[in-house]
């Protein structure tokens, strides 16, 4: 894909908005792709999406080679991505890269705290994430081992990013009210709009209904990381569906599990790469054919997949943690559950799918309209939209 694809065929172009990045936001691996989506999504609207990266500054890749030797020396890596030096380097080479495009009238930040928090603006910032620096540090994993001094820094980095938006858009209230309880973001700059699914081909109403009509027994799951999207918890579910004379089978896409938890009736499919069209319509495939999408998640900020499940009217069943709540709507796209609920109670929810066609039927379609009124890209880029453009005018009108 050319780098000009950005740009809409419309003859008018709205906006004129530079995409403040590290990464590239046409590299579909970057964020699970979400930047590219939003990116195309805006074009799509006639905005002209103009990107200011990737760049990899030596002040990055410096501290990329200390973390691997932290990490090689003392089991523990040296974490860099939301540090102050960081953010000055960032900001030195996106000034240079704005002086070089020229006069902007807006700047999109996707995921791109560090990016921002140094860089002197003199346009609307549109910043969009998914949670907090506050948030990740009691929550995620990779988080919890700031040190006290880092954390503080992070938390630092992220407050004057934040401070410079105009508008701050996150895909649930668990993310945005950590904003502005923790970051001292105001509500009126606050846009809770959801994501959509990170794909290019969204499957036809007569496409789902030809899929769900051969009634499948498999149960899918998605996910890059074993224990914390829950993939003990997916297994031993199947288990005892299995038991319950429900011939399920068990689909295990992005990963490969350890050897105690491979069974006879599992499929792996170790990885796929969006990038590829053939890998990214092959998992479209396995969408549609899934009965439903088990994602047991320990921690998730959203939870794109599900966005993804919705959109090929597969009901989802997860755990209602993080901002996951935003991504499956409880009885409408799929079903939640507690943190410590067990493999059982997993078992009693998704039973009726496969013993119930009525049940399942009216699940799947309320999902899939859920994608089409709410869940999707264009509307995610008409609701932001409509934010900047208010912004811009307001510059203007200064």
């Amino acid at each position: 894909m050319e780098r000009s694809t950005l740009n809409s065929a419309h003859e008018r172009v709205s906006l004129r908005i530079a995409v403040l990045s590290a990464k590239d936001p046409l590299d579909r691996r970057a964020t699970s792709g979400t930047p590219f989506y939003m990116c195309r999504a805006l074009s799509t609207l006639g905005h002209e999406l103009i990107p200011l990266g990737p760049i990899r500054p030596a002040a990055e890749q410096w501290r990329r080679v200390r973390n691997k030797v932290a990490a090689l020396a003392t089991g523990r890596g040296w974490p860099y991505e939301h540090s102050a030096a960081l953010a000055h380097a960032y900001a030195r080479h996106f000034a240079q890269r704005l002086r070089e495009i020229g006069p902007v009238d807006a700047i999109f930040a996707p995921f791109a705290s560090t990016e921002l928090s140094a860089l002197d603006v003199h346009v609307p910032v549109l910043y969009a994430g998914d949670a907090t620096i506050p948030l990740l540090q009691e929550y995620h994993p990779g988080f919890t081992r700031f040190t006290p001094s880092y954390a503080t820094e992070a938390r630092a980095v992220e407050r004057r990013a934040l401070a410079r938006a105009s508008v701050l858009s996150y895909p649930s209230h668990w993310a945005s009210a950590s904003a502005v309880a923790e970051c001292g973001a105001s509500s009126d700059r606050i846009c809770v709009a959801p994501f959509g699914p990170n794909l290019d081909h969204i499957p036809t109403a007569s496409e789902i209904r030809s899929a769900k009509s051969r009634a499948s027994l498999s149960v899918l799951f998605v996910g890059t990381t074993w224990h914390e999207k829950g993939g003990p918890i997916a297994v031993r579910t199947v288990e005892i569906l299995r038991a319950r004379g429900i011939s399920a089978t068990l689909t295990i896409c992005g990963i490969t599990p350890p050897d105690r938890d491979r069974r006879p009736w599992m499929t792996v499919i170790p990885r796929l790469d969006k990038n590829v069209p053939e890998q990214q319509a092959q998992l479209v495939s396995l969408m549609l054919d899934a009965r439903v999408v088990l994602v047991p998640t320990r921690n998730d900020c959203y939870g794109v997949v599900f966005a993804e499940a919705a959109a090929c009217g597969t009901p989802s069943i997860a755990t209602d943690t993080g901002g996951v709540s935003a991504a499956v709507i409880e009885g409408v796209t799929g079903h939640l559950l507690p943190i410590d609920a067990p493999s059982e109670a997993y078992a009693n929810l998704i039973a009726p799918l496969f013993d119930d066609a009525t049940r399942y039927d009216t699940l799947s379609a309320s999902a899939r309209a859920y994608h089409e009124t709410t869940q999707n890209w264009e509307q995610w880029a008409t609701t932001i939209s409509s934010h900047i453009s208010a912004s811009c005018r307001t510059t203007e009108g200064r």
